[in-house]
């Protein structure tokens, strides 16, 4: 957002401009740091041809894990984090990326910490990126963790690229589909329904069948819509709830064939990021929080929380989890070895490779086997329509001859 401020510098003048900034009090913060006192401050409404018109994510995962790469690279050749950030500043192409870290350089200037200036910008540095930058800093090790950080990034988005590639390859065939088939119903098939009229063939059942499919989405397409719109919405409204959420999350989870993929990917969401944060000496309760927050499935999020209740009563991470399906049996004991031997991080590493592994294969077969079956069920949809229109063409041959 961006706010008009009138303020006084120190030398008593006052001065007015525009400042961008996440709420009044970050604003008047960065203005204070500047040596400015402010006097009135409001938020500038912006027209459309003032906004900047952004699709999608505002910094891609693959700009933030160079620019992780690159920052660890810089500390480690002795680059101070001030001129790292401002050598990085000069040279990313990305406008949002640049003008963030120009204000994140200007605070750094101003005595204040990275991480703090990281937690201003919430949609360009997650909160678990935040909070291992402070453990970094705390620790004295930041170069350490800031390649921890962008090898969690990678392979988070390598996960998710290969569970996305899995998924999108059946959505499309099924759009594809349905419009194919719609187009049929609508143009195709009443053409062949006037003509068989004009001849008064009598119409086999798949014909009659096909016919009546085509009348009803010609003149009550609206209620097709209408129900469409309803499952939308009543999806959206169980998902917001966090009881029926869990429910549904958990449908997601026992799905036939893509189920298995979802949990597997989740599972190495929760390992690894958990891994991460433990590594960067987040504290565990801490880690668990972002954890229940990171792995966007409330089914897996729900024992997360419940496992924090275990720690605070001095019990194992592991004995709650255990008692939920969705985490597997591998899972369960992996982490209890890593609490009897204190490498609980360790082991979960372990487990995150083997199951982003397991992603991996079981995309590439999923790919292998969906692709030959959608075209066989697009041409089956396809043909069964076809030749439901055409059988009737040979009783009027008949009939003619």
């Amino acid at each position: 957002m961006v706010y008009q401020y009138l303020a006084v510098n120190q030398n008593g003048k006052r001065e007015k401009g525009t400042i961008e900034g996440n709420s009044k009090e970050e604003v008047i913060k960065l203005l204070r740091n500047k040596g400015l006192y402010t006097l009135e401050i409001k938020e500038e409404k912006q027209s459309i041809l003032k906004k900047e018109i952004e699709i999608g994510k505002v910094v891609k995962i693959e700009e933030l894990v160079v620019f992780t790469r690159q920052l660890t690279t810089l500390i480690r050749a002795g680059v101070t984090i001030i001129d790292a950030i401002y050598i990085l500043s000069e040279q990313t192409e990305n406008k949002r990326l640049k003008k963030i870290l120009k204000q994140i350089d200007s605070g750094l200037r101003n005595g204040e910490t990275f991480s703090s200036l990281l937690a201003v910008h919430k949609k360009v540095f997650p909160t678990m990126f935040v909070n291992m930058v402070k453990a970094g800093e705390v620790a004295g090790n930041l170069d350490e963790t800031l390649d921890g950080v962008a090898t969690y990034l990678e392979k988070e988005s390598n996960t998710r690229k290969k569970v996305k590639s899995a998924l999108t390859y059946p959505i499309v065939i099924t759009i594809f589909a349905t419009f194919v088939t719609v187009f049929l119903m609508v143009s195709v098939v009443p053409t062949f329904v006037q003509m068989y009229a004009d001849f008064g063939a009598e119409l086999p059942l798949p014909t009659r069948i096909v016919i009546g499919v085509s009348q009803f989405i010609q003149n009550r397409w609206y209620l097709l819509l209408g129900f469409g719109i309803l499952i939308v919405i009543t999806y959206n409204l169980l998902d917001r709830n966090i009881k029926t959420k869990y429910y549904l999350d958990y449908f997601k989870l026992k799905m036939p064939v893509f189920g298995k993929l979802l949990q597997k990917a989740a599972i190495a969401r929760f390992s690894r990021t958990l891994s991460s944060l433990l590594v960067s000496a987040v504290p565990i309760l801490q880690a668990l929080t972002m954890v229940s927050q990171v792995v966007n499935n409330e089914a897996i999020a729900k024992p997360i929380r419940e496992s924090m209740d275990s720690l605070r009563q001095g019990k194992s991470l592991h004995e709650p989890l255990k008692n939920y399906s969705v985490f597997p049996p591998l899972l369960i004991h992996m982490m209890a070895i890593g609490e009897e031997t204190g490498s609980l991080e360790e082991m979960l590493n372990k487990v995150a490779d083997f199951y982003e592994s397991d992603v991996e294969a079981m995309t590439d077969q999923l790919k292998a086997l969906l692709e030959p079956m959608m075209i066989i069920l697009l041409t089956v949809i396809i043909g069964t329509i076809i030749m439901a229109v055409l059988t009737p063409m040979f009783g009027i041959y008949n009939m003619i001859g």
